[in-house]
């Protein structure tokens, strides 16, 4: 009976959505004409165009919220067929701290002769982010020899 009720709700609130986008879509269809400008379009149909938007970005929110809830809850509540997936990302966090060590914080001349303004922490997440797509290269080719070796020699 409970799963019916959520059902339920769930199907009024993306109908109601659903009715509110095409609603907005076509009064601002209606209030559209031919070559005008950027102005004028915002005069006639801008607080629609928000209001558009504002839909997209609570729909958006609420969608990606419920794909990252329910899969850490399916996740915790299957954590011991998850433990690779653990171990997995516990070695990458690893190597990203090895990364963030190694990295340099030094801020070239290039760039600023270039007039990029760069400050010392975006240089070091920089390197860092270089000396982890190294690393990670490294390690996806040594597991491609290793995995062709043991198949070879099965």
């Amino acid at each position: 009976m409970k799963d019916k009720a959520i059902k339920t709700t769930l199907a009024v609130v993306r109908s109601a959505i659903v009715v509110a986008g095409i609603l907005l879509s076509v009064l601002i269809a209606g209030r559209s004409v031919a070559n005008e400008s950027v102005a004028e379009a915002s005069e006639r149909y801008g607080a629609l165009l928000d209001q558009l938007l504002y839909i997209n970005y609570g729909v958006v929110i609420a969608c990606a919220a419920g794909a990252i809830l329910f899969g850490l809850g399916l996740f915790v509540l299957n954590l011991k067929q998850r433990m690779s997936t653990v171990i997995g990302l516990a070695a990458f966090a690893v190597i990203g701290v090895i990364s963030y060590s190694m990295a340099s914080d030094e801020v070239l001349k290039a760039y600023e002769a270039g007039g990029l303004v760069v400050t010392a922490a975006e240089s070091k997440l920089s390197d860092m982010g270089l000396i982890l797509s190294y690393i990670l290269g490294a390690v996806s080719i040594v597991a491609i020899v290793a995995a062709e070796l043991t198949r070879a020699f099965k």
